[in-house]
């Protein structure tokens, strides 16, 4: 159904190396981790994430749909307006120009902006880095790879969510299962493969980046994603979180260095967190997540390892 409203959401952009910000720490190690048990409990979560942005921004272009169509304005210096070229960065289009027809959905950050249509199909523009909007990669190089989506390019259909960071592509299709596809350095794919830049970042079959959309988990519900952490929540309230853990992100009572761009202490398979949860953001480098009885909890940089509840106010 066409969405008649107008409703602005400032998306806060996340820097690409968060420096800083927590204590360094031991690092322990990724063994012991709880892996996901597919349709592992009945559905308690009442609906599936339907609350979609009709906002965004990403370092300088903006983003809005209006009656259902979807306009950008600002920067195209990597396409991202899909006006099918880039421009120079003294360029700014100050009048908003049509992108799509029919959108229900739009994200945005750093360079690149994903958005889903009534069809429920995903698409996505601006720069790729490491295939995250489907475009190629050499998935056997560390160093990824940059490409330029000057046009709308498809990447999956049945799409009912999605979030994107600066580096990965986040979706959740209508039947509950999840996917990713991008960066894989912080383990952000949850394929088990990543590991920590102390230890020979990774080992020899260890997935680099992918352009094609990775299956995470089904029976998702709802899914948050920061720049190099991800979380997932399933039907029975069991909250998941993976990726960079360098402080503390994961909940798993350990953090490392503090430098999620070179984090010395990474997750690479879901982790259960907590159970009985019905929503989560992943905001920098901080988690918070609501109970079913509607209790905060918050943990990450400035808050320790581990859950703990939000002091009244905070």
């Amino acid at each position: 159904m066409r969405l008649f409203q107008k409703v602005i959401i400032i998306l806060s952009v996340m820097s690409v190396l968060a420096l800083g910000g927590c204590s360094k720490t031991e690092q322990g190690t990724v063994s012991g981790e709880v892996k996901v048990e597919p349709h592992a409990a009945p559905e308690i979560v009442n609906a599936m994430q339907s609350e979609a942005y009709l906002s965004g921004e990403g370092n300088g272009s903006r983003y809005e749909i209006i009656d259902g169509d979807l306009y950008g304005s600002g920067s195209n210096t990597f396409g991202q307006l899909g006006l099918g070229k880039t421009d120079t960065a003294d360029v700014t289009y100050t009048e908003p120009v049509l992108i799509a027809e029919n959108v229900i959905h739009v994200d945005a950050s750093q360079s690149c902006v994903v958005y889903i249509n009534e069809d429920k199909e995903l698409y996505g523009l601006g720069r790729s880095l490491c295939g995250q909007l489907g475009t190629a990669v050499d998935e056997n190089s560390a160093e990824g790879s940059v490409s330029i989506v000057t046009e709308p390019l498809f990447i999956a259909d049945q799409v009912a969510y999605a979030e994107v960071s600066g580096c990965c592509t986040m979706f959740l299709k209508e039947d509950g299962s999840l996917y990713m596809l991008g960066d894989n350095q912080n383990g952000q794919l949850g394929d088990g493969t990543a590991k920590p830049v102390r230890a020979d970042r990774f080992i020899t079959d260890a997935v680099l980046c992918t352009s094609k959309p990775y299956f995470v988990m089904d029976n998702v519900k709802f899914i948050s994603l920061g720049e190099y952490t991800a979380a997932a929540i399933s039907g029975s309230g069991d909250l998941w979180v993976w990726g960079d853990n360098s402080c503390g992100q994961v909940g798993n009572g350990r953090k490392g260095n503090g430098l999620p761009a070179f984090s010395d202490d990474v997750v690479s398979s879901p982790y259960l967190a907590m159970k009985k949860i019905k929503s989560v953001s992943i905001r920098g480098n901080t988690v918070t997540a609501v109970d079913f009885s509607d209790r905060e909890y918050v943990w990450g940089e400035g808050y320790g390892a581990s859950p703990r509840e939000a002091e009244s106010g905070s």
